[in-house]
């Protein structure tokens, strides 16, 4: 699906299909599906607002905006200020705990800067 909040019309597709006890359904719980996102903004905000209690996780890779914007060029778009506010709205609204994701890279984001505010963000994040 590539990433699926910028193809969000056939990720729902897949959620509901995923979560549906019809006969065409796989009857699985909202609450064990994870929709992954770069940080798509606009996306999280919308996922926010369907009925299901789906869990999101978000892939950092970096803890500041330089880094980041660097290994993933959609910061340039959506901030991690903007990312860090839509995803905590996310939680408000489903009280469902974020996951972020982070692929180690030797001698780019492995340091303790980056540690220290990866744990910054995950704090605030809950």
């Amino acid at each position: 699906m590539g990433e699926p909040l910028a193809n969000y019309a056939r990720v729902l597709a897949a959620v509901r299909r995923i979560i549906s006890a019809a006969p065409d359904g796989f009857g699985i719980s909202a609450r064990s599906v994870t929709v992954s996102t770069v940080g798509i903004v606009a996306g999280i905000r919308r996922l926010a607002d369907e009925p299901w209690p789906v869990s999101l996780a978000v892939s950092l890779h970096a803890a500041d905006d330089e880094l980041r914007s660097t290994l993933v060029p959609i910061n340039r778009r959506y901030p991690l200020a903007d990312l860090e506010e839509a995803a905590a709205g996310y939680f408000e609204k489903k009280g469902r705990r974020l996951s972020i994701e982070w692929t180690m890279m030797d001698g780019v984001n492995d340091n303790t800067d980056q540690a220290v505010k990866l744990a910054a963000i995950a704090r605030r994040l809950h």
